[in-house]
């Protein structure tokens, strides 16, 4: 009996070990076939996920481009301010001074003077004006002593000057005297010390016309004279230093033709005169201890056409 047991207790024991033996090899048959399957899943995936396109995100695409033309407009518009910007090139006036003309002065009709005074306008109708002082030598040669701008008339210049039209006479002219509420500053010319109550006529019908007159009545000037008939030489600081230009004057004198033409002190707001030219300071005074009654000195005094008509 015993031996009977014990065999059937050894066959249950082998019996139980196979089958543990196969399901053993069975488990390890589905684990790894699970994970044989998750891996091939895995890698499909991946391979799908690096081949596929990104649905694209229309608010994202539309954030992006924002931004990108955000930061080109501010590069464009540091561009713009790290670059100097551009003006436009005024233009150039179309008309060359004559007195730029080598030996130009020659062909003027400046009869036995031996210095000269040219003042050019570009137009009759303009303001402004280049002044050039020349003095011929022993071998008549004209040589250039002074250069500046200066100013004409508010209205420009006129062959044709009248009474208060606010036009330099144009032509040629000599001087008649240098004047000044200053002392000399040393002239070789006759230099008239102006004093208060000194005036220059421009009384219509007057016999003083166009000359210099000396008043200190009780009256006023106004009612000596007449409204605007008249220039106060020894207060206006135009008149600091001056030269009479002989325009108008003496004996051949035309009534209503103009008066008062004087070389003198630019006026201290850089406009126009009311007929006469109009210089700086310093080159005015320089001009009036140069000119030289003995070299008959003129002053031309003409547009850019009028001076390339001789």
């Amino acid at each position: 009996m015993k031996n009977n047991f014990m065999k059937s207790i050894i066959r249950t024991l082998s019996f139980n070990k196979k089958a543990i033996s196969i399901v053993m090899v069975l488990c390890i048959i589905s684990i790894g076939s699970i994970l044989i399957s998750s891996y091939h899943k895995n890698s499909h995936i991946t391979a799908n996920s690096l081949s596929a396109k990104p649905k694209p995100n229309s608010k994202l695409n539309k954030s992006s481009e924002n931004k990108k033309l955000k930061t080109q407009i501010t590069k464009a518009s540091l561009k713009e301010q790290i670059q100097p910007s551009v003006e436009p090139k005024e233009k150039k006036q179309s008309t060359k001074l004559y007195s730029n003309k080598i030996n130009f002065i020659n062909k003027l009709p400046l009869k036995n003077s031996s210095q000269a005074v040219i003042v050019e306008t570009p137009s009759e109708a303009s303001t402004i004006m280049k002044l050039k002082a020349y003095e011929k030598d022993n071998s008549n040669a004209w040589h250039l002593k002074f250069i500046t701008n200066g100013v004409v008339g508010v209205k420009g210049i006129s062959l044709n000057k009248k009474e208060g039209d606010l036009k330099t006479p144009e032509g040629i002219f000599s001087f008649l005297f240098e004047f000044g509420s200053a002392p000399s500053p040393g002239t070789k010319m006759e230099y008239r010390q102006i004093h208060n109550g000194d005036y220059w006529c421009s009384v219509p019908n007057a016999k003083e016309y166009n000359t210099l007159v000396t008043y200190k009545g009780k009256s006023s000037p106004d009612s000596y004279f007449g409204h605007g008939n008249y220039q106060n030489l020894y207060t206006n600081k135009c008149y600091k230093y001056a030269a009479a230009i002989n325009y108008n004057y003496g004996t051949n004198k035309t009534i209503g033709n103009g008066s008062a033409v004087f070389l003198h002190i630019q006026p201290p707001n850089g406009g126009g005169t009311p007929g006469c030219v109009g210089i700086p300071e310093n080159t005015l005074v320089q001009i009036l201890q140069w000119m030289n009654p003995s070299k008959n000195p003129r002053i031309v005094i003409g547009s850019t056409h009028y001076l390339s008509t001789f």
